[in-house]
């Protein structure tokens, strides 16, 4: 890539959406040429530039008008909601049995339609109830749990909206259920390299660590980042669009309670 620019600079920064591709130096006719390996994630990625004076101030170039941001607002009836709406269904069961201890409380299944809801949404279900499709517990003698995804910003340890939502729920489900130790992974989408992605991953997972401490809960946190090494599969992933799939990626999930 090359452009003309002002040849009084000293450096230009390229980059797709957020994430930095290289950088090349200006030379005195203002012009500068870059050659890249980075691997775009798509085949129309969001290049732009930053530009530099020779001091730390960065200023940004005008983005093309072939160039959309990102858009993190949710879906409505996507994965990311659907799963949403069945975590607070589940919490809301929880409620109810804090309510009425001693009675047995088993997650409605009217709610669910099956034309819409993947098979693998968070369910809470009584061990007098099993459902087939449901996975085995791993470690947990009642309730069934489905990891719920708290999302995040594109290449940020940032929570989405409906990743706070979660993020909040999840802190009182488990001051609810009482349980004393919690598994949670990290995780980040494919783009990035590895060890940023790694990194990014365990950053995301200590956003998390803090709201469940400052809300509260008290028990083991076990926070084990995975990087981009394991996408979400608790859905049906040739259904929905890229950025969907993306943005699913980019969280921390609930993995094992007791």
């Amino acid at each position: 890539a090359s452009r003309s620019i002002v040849s009084t600079l000293m450096s230009v920064i390229v980059l797709d959406g957020t994430t930095i591709i290289g950088t090349a130096a200006v030379n005195a006719d203002g012009e500068w040429t870059m050659v890249t390996e980075y691997h775009f994630a798509t085949l129309d990625p969001r290049i732009h530039f930053q530009i530099g004076d020779g001091s730390e101030r960065i200023a940004a170039l005008p983005v093309s008008d072939t160039v959309h941001p990102i858009d993190n607002s949710p879906k409505l009836g996507g994965p990311a909601a659907q799963l949403l709406s069945r975590f607070e269904m589940v919490v809301a069961t929880a409620r109810e049995a804090a309510k009425h201890p001693g009675q047995a409380h088993v997650f409605s299944e009217e709610h669910k339609t099956t034309s819409s809801v993947p098979k693998t949404m968070i369910a809470e279900l009584s061990t007098k109830a099993p459902q087939s499709d449901a996975p085995a517990p791993s470690s947990v003698a009642g309730p069934v749990l489905i990891p719920i995804p708290m999302t995040f910003v594109y290449n940020e340890a940032t929570l989405t909206s409906d990743g706070r939502r979660a993020a909040n729920l999840l802190l009182e489900y488990l001051n609810l259920k009482k349980f004393t130790d919690v598994t949670l992974t990290g995780h980040a989408d494919e783009r990035g390299l590895p060890n940023y992605n790694m990194e990014l991953s365990r950053q995301r997972l200590l956003v998390i660590e803090q709201l469940l401490r400052q809300g509260g809960y008290q028990g083991q946190l076990d926070l084990v980042p995975k990087g981009s090494t394991e996408p979400y599969t608790g859905i049906d992933r040739s259904r929905y669009p890229y950025e969907e799939l993306m943005q699913l990626d980019r969280r921390v999930e609930l993995r094992n309670v007791r």
